[in-house]
């Protein structure tokens, strides 16, 4: 099982642990947090001195944000030798297989259509008896890879490896070894948006104006989060930037195929 870290700047690369073989760089869900080609460069140059492979990540993207993608896949990234960009956004995959035949395209955990809800598992258990119970569950334990339309889609744009979110009911695969696996430690989100409620929280207490589209970030999700509670969720919440979170430090027994683990210190 290989180990990488998502970071969020530079400076973390200095704090990793040995066991770490790579890095993640980029945005799963707000394209406002990518960094600038000029960030990046630098990144690579710090991630090759130190041995460590880098992995673009990216999230759904707007026409601003598919150009700046561009930009960095033509710039600072385009010297790195089997490449993988994770990708949030079908666009994008179409975009890597015509424009970057060179990049290894892998479909990001977005994409993954996986059940999120951390209610799932008790709330099978409270409506049905143990048998009905436990076949819903598996229900929701499959992956996109369990649709064979998916799994022709994916292989038609050279998708090999899929991202995977530490969902509470656990995982199970049935795709016959076509791909590998990524799984996400520890936060599994919930839920996204293309708005923002942190923004909108921090500039308007009373709540005097609607929520900002994330082209007004000025990314005060770096440094401010919120924890939530709803009384039909048991697990604690918690809210960074554009997306709704929660913790799952054990997700169960993982499938064979899932071979490579990706840590965040903090959700964003």
């Amino acid at each position: 099982m290989e180990t990488k870290h998502f970071i969020r700047s530079i400076q973390e690369i200095e704090d990793l642990p040995g066991s770490v073989s790579g890095v993640y760089v980029g945005s799963e869900f707000c394209a406002s947090l990518l960094p600038s080609p000029e960030t990046l460069a630098a990144t690579v140059r710090e991630a090759a001195v130190r041995g460590l492979t880098l992995h673009f990540v990216t999230p759904p993207l707007t026409d601003e944000g598919l150009a700046l993608v561009r930009r960095c896949l033509e710039g600072p990234l385009s010297k790195l030798p089997g490449l993988e960009v994770v990708a949030n956004d079908f666009g994008l995959l179409h975009v890597l297989r015509r424009d970057f035949p060179q990049v290894s395209p892998v479909l990001g955990r977005l994409l993954s259509y996986q059940r999120a809800d951390p209610g799932n598992p008790a709330f099978l258990w409270e409506v049905f008896d143990a048998e009905e119970a436990q076949r819903r569950l598996e229900m929701l334990r499959s992956v996109i890879t369990h649709s064979q339309g998916c799994r022709s889609f994916l292989e038609e744009m050279k998708v090999r490896r899929v991202e995977l979110n530490p969902v509470a009911q656990g995982i199970r695969l049935s795709d016959q070894g076509a791909f590998r696996y990524t799984l996400h430690r520890p936060f599994a989100f919930v839920s996204t948006t293309r708005f923002c409620p942190t923004v909108e929280s921090l500039r308007n207490p009373h709540r005097e104006r609607k929520i900002k589209r994330i082209q007004e970030c000025r990314r005060e999700c770096r440094s401010s989060h919120y924890a939530l509670r709803t009384p039909t969720v048991k697990e604690p919440l918690f809210l960074y930037g554009n997306t709704i979170f929660y913790k799952n430090e054990a997700p169960g027994p993982l499938p064979d195929a899932v071979d490579r683990v990706v840590i965040h210190t903090r959700p964003l």
